[in-house]
């Protein structure tokens, strides 16, 4: 092997410098697939949500059709010649 030109650097990773490097390669890409994941969650998440107003104004809507059919069940009940 040559020996390194003055004012060059060169580097020559001993065994463990490898083994850290390849420790930090790892790392980055679990960190960057765990990013992906959150992002992936946090859409799907968000559009749940958007779907899950629609339900709420369907369910208001279903509720108010059901007090209505009450209110004029018990007026027509209440109007009713008694027997």
């Amino acid at each position: 092997m040559k020996p390194a030109k003055p004012g060059r650097w060169r580097w020559s990773p001993t065994p463990s410098g490898r083994f850290t490097l390849l420790i930090g390669v790892v790392l980055i890409g679990a960190f960057a697939a765990v990013a992906w994941v959150q992002s992936r969650q946090f859409s799907l998440l968000h559009g749940t949500q958007q779907l899950t107003d629609d339900n709420v104004v369907w369910a208001f809507q279903q509720l108010e059709t059901e007090s209505l059919l009450l209110n004029e069940a018990l007026r027509d009940a209440t109007e009713a010649p008694l027997s």
